[in-house]
């Protein structure tokens, strides 16, 4: 049964929004402490499966302080105790913590750089009974594996492909299962041939991908912290994903995908990412943002 808003959902007058920033640096109570982290680490964990030892930098701090702020709450406590009775903060909470932020064609020279130099030596070994097999890891609404199933559909009209996407988060995940629906906003680099060919416009600034693009996909949720796949795959996308992990699970997360690659198999990651241990894992650098195995 879908969950309906109710007296545990907030609203903020345009003033405390205005204000939100100034509340936060006047009010101590809404700083984080350890103890504090510690009730809110342990309460997601029960409520949302999302371990926030995973994420502990100062961005998700700053995050999380600002999430409190918003709500005008007087304290952490008082935020968990709402948190454990209100099925709508919960869902609130969970995707403001997987910051699903993306876009089509997201960084428009990385993929040509994918599309002119990688993708047709990866096409080469291609025969009449081999597939490549490509992962968007942390997928979020779908833009990133829809923009790769555009790209080869575009340049590789023969080729044969299958994309494995995924994401934890539920609901984004439905989202790109949809196929949409998509804004403007989200498609302000994808070429317009693209544009026009892919995707159509349902209602008003409302698009939605293809169903025939649809059909190269499968979506399934998929925790990169916490499950493992023994698939193995010739291209792996995970961009904009990493970057949000401490040190420890980010070198956790590139074990697994250098371990989840093919002989010669490219990871793709986002602009500021970096591998930094590439090496001992048997990764090769290419070019800002990727990697080959061997």
């Amino acid at each position: 049964m879908p969950v309906h808003l109710t007296d545990c959902n907030f609203k903020m007058s345009p003033m405390s929004v205005a204000n939100s920033e100034t509340l936060m640096q006047k009010s101590p109570g809404y700083m984080i402490d350890d103890v504090d982290y510690d009730l809110l680490r342990k309460t997601v964990l029960e409520i949302l499966s999302i371990d926030l030892n995973c994420y502990r930098t100062k961005q998700m701090e700053r995050r999380l302080t600002s999430l409190l702020s918003r709500h005008g709450l007087p304290s952490w406590q008082a935020y968990v105790e709402r948190l454990r009775e209100c099925p709508d903060d919960q869902e609130y909470l969970r995707e403001y913590l997987m910051i699903n932020v993306s876009s089509f064609y997201r960084d428009a020279a990385k993929w040509g750089f994918l599309i002119q130099k990688l993708l047709p030596q990866m096409m080469k070994k291609q025969r009449w009974s081999y597939e490549v097999d490509i992962w968007s890891a942390g997928c979020s609404i779908g833009a990133e594996p829809y923009t790769l199933s555009m790209v080869l559909n575009h340049f590789f009209p023969f080729s044969k492909y299958r994309i494995w996407a995924t994401d934890i988060d539920p609901a984004v995940l439905g989202r790109a299962v949809r196929g949409g629906p998509y804004q403007q906003s989200e498609m302000e680099e994808l070429p317009e041939e693209f544009r026009r060919k892919y995707l159509e416009e349902r209602e008003e600034r409302q698009y939605w991908v293809h169903p025939r693009l649809q059909k190269t996909i499968q979506f399934e949720l998929f925790d990169l912290l916490q499950e493992t796949t023994d698939r193995q795959f010739d291209l792996i996308l995970c961009r904009n994903v990493v970057i949000y992990f401490v040190k420890d699970y980010k070198q956790y997360v590139h074990e697994m995908l250098a371990n989840c690659l093919k002989p010669r198999g490219i990871i793709f990651t986002g602009s500021i990412e970096v591998i930094s241990d590439y090496r001992s894992l048997g990764l090769r650098y290419i070019a800002p943002s990727f990697y080959q195995k061997g």
